[in-house]
């Protein structure tokens, strides 16, 4: 490699690596944020506002909180580190579809599918403590009908905190997809350079409107897949735990 070559690749590591940089730092930072808006909108109550309001900012004090917040620091940190590893100044583009599901399938980008995968899951988990309520746990008391004459306590499974966590790891794995089919690893250098500001002012409307639709997509399809599979993963959690189903909630949420 010659030494201009080997400059010009000295340099784009170094912004690559302030980008990821920043990225973090204001991931990080925006976090607790991100985390009192979800609470507020999860426990929103408008008949009664003032403990509405008062039950939220209590909530954000409470040690589980504090734990969910540092867990998806963590998460984002892991993340990012993985996105790292893609990222690339020089699209690749398959030719063809045997070349991108050869690329889907290489054990590189597996890694990275099953790694969000997982952190998106623990997302999931830590919105279903947030939320509280019928989402808190995996296992819950069976109900008096469901329980034997002898009075032997027994758990269900609670198919609420399942669907939740369940549908974190197909949203991990389907952005993990979308990463590599719509090449957001590529990292573009304009010709015509603008202040940061400036583009990032532009780009955040589209930016909140695309993950939107893209969020509402996700969803949908993995209602569909929860519909027709989700007795798969059920049975298996039912037999390896040994609890019971709950005939409370629906067959199918």
């Amino acid at each position: 490699m010659s030494p201009v070559a080997r400059e010009h690749q000295l340099l784009l590591r170094q912004i690559l690596g302030w980008r990821a940089a920043a990225s973090i730092a204001w991931s990080v930072l925006l976090l607790p944020l991100c985390t009192a808006a979800f609470i507020s909108v999860s426990t929103i109550d408008l008949f009664h506002p003032i403990q509405w309001i008062t039950s939220s900012f209590n909530d954000l004090y409470t040690s589980y909180v504090i734990f969910c917040v540092l867990l998806m620091s963590v998460v984002i940190l892991v993340i990012s580190i993985f996105n790292v590893e893609f990222h690339t100044v020089v699209p690749s583009i398959p030719c063809s579809r045997l070349a991108l599901i050869s690329k889907v399938i290489h054990p590189q980008q597996v890694i990275h599918s099953v790694v969000h995968a997982v952190m998106g899951m623990l997302v999931a988990w830590c919105a279903a403590v947030m939320t509280k309520g019928k989402f808190l746990f995996l296992s819950v008391p069976c109900p008096p009908s469901e329980s034997s004459a002898d009075d032997v306590p027994y758990m269900c499974l609670n198919e609420y905190h399942l669907f939740l966590l369940l549908l974190g790891a197909f949203m991990g794995y389907s952005y993990s997809l979308r990463y590599l089919v719509h090449h957001m690893n590529y990292l573009p250098f304009p010709i015509i350079q603008q202040y940061k500001y400036l583009r990032f002012r532009r780009s955040l409307p589209l930016l909140a409107k695309q993950s939107c639709v893209e969020s509402f997509y996700m969803v949908r399809n993995f209602c569909a897949a929860y519909y027709f599979f989700g007795y798969i993963p059920k049975a298996w959690i039912i037999t390896t735990m040994n609890l019971r189903i709950d005939r409370r909630v629906p067959a199918k949420i």
